[in-house]
């Protein structure tokens, strides 16, 4: 979901100008269904240390986005669920990106 003022039109190929300048804020959520993770679930041809992971993980992203001409600006912050049983917490990371368009 984005909003925002002058947003660009990201979803096709664009004939237009490029916009002088635009901002918007974006969210998105998303979730998984995990069959094998070798990480949390061990070896897989023989017994190893493993922990009991969920099957059901997601992520939520909270951005922002300025647009300069042909330059993009997006700086956003992702939480991710838990991913396994007996973890503390949530995980998080932030994300910062320059986007030049030709």
């Amino acid at each position: 979901m984005r909003f925002g003022y002058n947003i660009p039109n990201e979803f096709g190929v664009s004939h237009e100008e490029p916009l002088r300048w635009g901002a918007y804020f974006f969210t998105r959520a998303e979730g998984r269904w995990v069959l094998r993770n070798i990480f949390l679930d061990g070896n897989t041809f023989r017994e190893s240390q493993h922990v009991d992971k969920r099957p059901l993980v997601g992520d939520i992203r909270l951005g922002f986005t300025v647009v300069l001409k042909m330059v993009e600006l997006t700086a956003a912050h992702t939480f991710v669920s838990e991913e396994f049983r007996g973890e503390h917490g949530t995980d998080s990371y932030g994300t910062a990106m320059i986007t030049i368009k030709f």
